[in-house]
């Protein structure tokens, strides 16, 4: 009981909300359940009791809920609630424990990650009509795959993902696989393994700690196992590209990212150097 009005009492710069537990703070609540079916009706009640702004304890991770559109969209609009959490699945995924990309990272180099990566990205046909070609080729090799397939009982689990991925690594890298590719096979499937593993991760994704206790626990192993299949390949694929790059032709963004680390002389740039390279594989 003591403990439990300790943790209380620490939040009480927080906006009010239910009581949190010691330990686990409202993850009982939704652990184990559809999380997103749950969550909302869940909110849906806390708003009549706490208000359109209520506070919410993940594990070790407190948050605060905005339950309301129009607050939402503020936020969303002011820089100073733009920060991302450190998850430990993120920062695992870039091996240095730094979070690094545009879906993980914040602050200044988030800012210019995603400046750059809009501009180019719309240069090579991005959200563009031109970009119409490259996603009718994956059509017609889908629809061929799925007429050679005709009468026999098939998954689609990963058909619909290598498509989409082989349309958006043509703009990337210039270059696109075959669906049957055994590498692109390969690494599709151990991304869709990871994504399985990191939901059966969620006690560790909201209290890192336990791992200090039980380090070998088995759905966190099999996350880390199947993650060095992409990253090894995308290592491989940017190194190789950035000894080869001269500079005379940028043909796709791969080749417009390394111009820019090439160009760059700030030292606090998220382009320059070293710190570059280790971006831009992530």
């Amino acid at each position: 009981v003591a403990w439990t009005f300790y943790v209380n009492w620490k939040s009480r710069n927080l906006p009010k909300g239910p009581i949190k537990l010691p330990i686990i703070g409202n993850l009982h609540q939704v652990f184990g359940k559809n999380c997103v079916g749950v969550l909302h009706k869940l909110f849906t009640e806390y708003q009549k009791t706490y208000g359109k702004v209520f506070s919410f304890q993940l594990g070790s991770y407190p948050a605060v809920v905005l339950n309301d559109a129009k607050l939402i969209k503020e936020a969303w609009n002011n820089p100073m609630v733009t920060g991302r959490p450190h998850f430990i699945l993120a920062s695992e995924r870039c091996r240095d424990g730094v979070n690094r990309g545009i879906v993980f990272q914040d602050g200044n180099e988030w800012t210019e990650q995603r400046r750059f990566a809009l501009r180019h990205l719309r240069d090579f046909g991005f959200g563009k009509n031109s970009m119409e070609s490259l996603v009718m080729d994956e059509v017609i090799e889908f629809l061929g795959e799925l007429k050679a397939d005709s009468g026999k009982a098939i998954s689609t689990r990963n058909r619909f993902n290598l498509a989409v991925i082989n349309a958006l690594w043509t703009i990337t890298a210039g270059q696109r696989f075959k669906h049957d590719d055994p590498q692109l096979v390969t690494i599709m499937e151990a991304i869709t393994r990871s994504v399985g593993e990191s939901g059966s991760c969620g006690i560790v994704f909201f209290m890192p700690w336990i791992l200090k206790i039980w380090p070998t626990y088995p759905p966190w192993l099999r996350f880390k196992a199947d993650l060095p299949h992409s990253y090894n390949f995308m290592q491989a694929f940017t190194g190789k590209s950035l000894a080869n790059f001269d500079g005379s032709e940028i043909n796709n963004f791969t080749d417009a990212y390394i111009d820019e680390i090439k160009k760059t002389t700030d030292p606090k740039s998220s382009f320059y150097g070293k710190r570059g390279g280790t971006v831009v594989n992530s």
